[in-house]
Protein backbone atom coordinates (compact mmCIF):
# COMPACT_ATOMS: atom_id res chain seq x y z
CA UNK A 1 0.00 0.00 0.00
CA UNK A 2 1.18 3.56 -0.85
CA UNK A 3 0.08 6.54 1.40
CA UNK A 4 0.89 10.26 0.24
CA UNK A 5 0.50 13.20 2.47
CA UNK A 6 1.78 17.25 2.53
CA UNK A 7 1.82 19.34 5.94
CA UNK A 8 2.19 22.74 4.96
CA UNK A 9 5.27 23.58 7.86
CA UNK A 10 8.87 22.44 7.87
CA UNK A 11 9.78 21.40 11.13
CA UNK A 12 11.92 19.26 13.70
CA UNK A 13 11.43 17.57 17.12
CA UNK A 14 12.62 19.67 20.03
CA UNK A 15 14.38 19.26 22.89
CA UNK A 16 11.93 18.16 25.80
CA UNK A 17 10.98 20.84 28.13
CA UNK A 18 11.50 20.14 31.53
CA UNK A 19 9.69 21.18 35.09
CA UNK A 20 10.92 19.47 38.75
CA UNK A 21 9.15 16.77 38.22
CA UNK A 22 8.81 15.46 34.54
CA UNK A 23 9.61 16.51 31.16
CA UNK A 24 7.04 17.66 28.19
CA UNK A 25 6.74 18.40 24.82
CA UNK A 26 5.58 22.12 23.70
CA UNK A 27 2.40 23.10 22.77
CA UNK A 28 3.60 23.93 19.02
CA UNK A 29 4.89 20.40 18.87
CA UNK A 30 1.70 18.77 19.83
CA UNK A 31 0.25 20.53 17.17
CA UNK A 32 2.32 19.78 14.50
CA UNK A 33 2.17 16.21 15.60
CA UNK A 34 -1.46 16.33 15.30
CA UNK A 35 -1.43 18.04 12.20
CA UNK A 36 0.58 15.13 11.00
CA UNK A 37 -1.96 12.56 12.08
CA UNK A 38 -4.80 14.21 10.89
CA UNK A 39 -3.13 14.66 7.21
CA UNK A 40 -2.16 10.83 7.08
CA UNK A 41 -5.70 10.31 7.88
CA UNK A 42 -6.97 12.62 5.35
CA UNK A 43 -5.00 10.85 2.87
CA UNK A 44 -6.60 7.79 3.50
CA UNK A 45 -4.17 6.52 5.79
CA UNK A 46 -4.17 2.75 7.41
CA UNK A 47 -1.75 1.33 9.52
CA UNK A 48 0.72 -1.61 8.06
CA UNK A 49 -0.27 -4.72 9.53
CA UNK A 50 1.84 -5.93 12.53
CA UNK A 51 5.44 -7.76 11.49
CA UNK A 52 4.91 -5.86 7.59
CA UNK A 53 8.13 -4.38 6.98
CA UNK A 54 7.76 -0.44 6.43
CA UNK A 55 9.19 2.34 4.14
CA UNK A 56 8.99 5.82 4.83
CA UNK A 57 10.30 8.98 2.48
CA UNK A 58 10.64 12.07 3.90
CA UNK A 59 10.98 15.61 1.44
CA UNK A 60 11.04 18.72 3.50
CA UNK A 61 11.10 22.04 1.71
CA UNK A 62 12.09 24.95 3.04
CA UNK A 63 11.13 28.81 1.73
CA UNK A 64 14.86 30.60 0.56
CA UNK A 65 16.20 32.88 -1.72
CA UNK A 66 18.56 30.51 -3.07
CA UNK A 67 17.47 28.17 -5.87
CA UNK A 68 14.33 26.03 -5.82
CA UNK A 69 14.64 22.01 -5.28
CA UNK A 70 18.35 22.60 -3.92
CA UNK A 71 19.63 20.96 -0.50
CA UNK A 72 19.24 23.29 2.02
CA UNK A 73 22.08 23.22 4.96
CA UNK A 74 19.97 24.87 7.97
CA UNK A 75 18.16 23.92 10.91
CA UNK A 76 15.34 21.81 11.09
CA UNK A 77 18.06 19.00 11.34
CA UNK A 78 17.29 16.09 8.99
CA UNK A 79 17.14 13.69 12.27
CA UNK A 80 15.01 15.83 14.09
CA UNK A 81 12.27 16.44 10.80
CA UNK A 82 11.97 12.49 10.48
CA UNK A 83 11.34 12.26 15.31
CA UNK A 84 8.65 14.78 14.69
CA UNK A 85 6.99 12.36 11.60
CA UNK A 86 7.72 9.21 12.84
CA UNK A 87 6.37 9.78 16.50
CA UNK A 88 2.91 11.52 15.07
CA UNK A 89 2.49 7.92 13.54
CA UNK A 90 3.59 5.62 15.51
CA UNK A 91 0.11 3.48 16.29
CA UNK A 92 -1.32 5.01 13.33
CA UNK A 93 0.21 3.97 9.90
CA UNK A 94 2.33 1.51 11.89
CA UNK A 95 1.52 -0.51 15.32
CA UNK A 96 5.40 0.28 16.29
CA UNK A 97 7.90 2.16 14.65
CA UNK A 98 10.43 -1.35 14.86
CA UNK A 99 8.43 -2.24 11.67
CA UNK A 100 10.44 0.86 9.99
CA UNK A 101 12.87 -0.78 7.45
CA UNK A 102 13.99 2.09 5.41
CA UNK A 103 13.91 5.80 6.19
CA UNK A 104 14.96 8.74 4.07
CA UNK A 105 14.82 12.34 4.50
CA UNK A 106 15.35 15.13 1.93
CA UNK A 107 15.75 18.60 2.34
CA UNK A 108 15.66 21.22 -0.17
CA UNK A 109 15.07 24.77 -0.56
CA UNK A 110 11.75 25.54 -2.22
CA UNK A 111 11.57 29.13 -3.99
CA UNK A 112 8.04 29.85 -2.81
CA UNK A 113 7.30 31.28 0.19
CA UNK A 114 5.46 27.72 1.23
CA UNK A 115 7.17 25.36 3.57
CA UNK A 116 6.18 21.73 3.79
CA UNK A 117 6.71 18.02 4.10
CA UNK A 118 6.07 15.40 1.78
CA UNK A 119 5.27 12.00 3.54
CA UNK A 120 5.18 8.85 1.15
CA UNK A 121 5.21 5.45 3.48
CA UNK A 122 4.51 2.38 1.86
CA UNK A 123 4.54 -1.20 2.71
CA UNK A 124 3.44 -4.35 0.93
CA UNK A 125 1.04 -6.92 2.43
Amino acid sequence: MLINFTVPFCAGKQRPRFTKNHAYKSNDETLREEAIALAFEEAGGAAAPKGVPVSVLITAKKSSAKRADEPFVMKPDADNIAKLVLDALNGKAWHDDSQIVSLKVVKLDHSKNVDRIAVEIDWRD
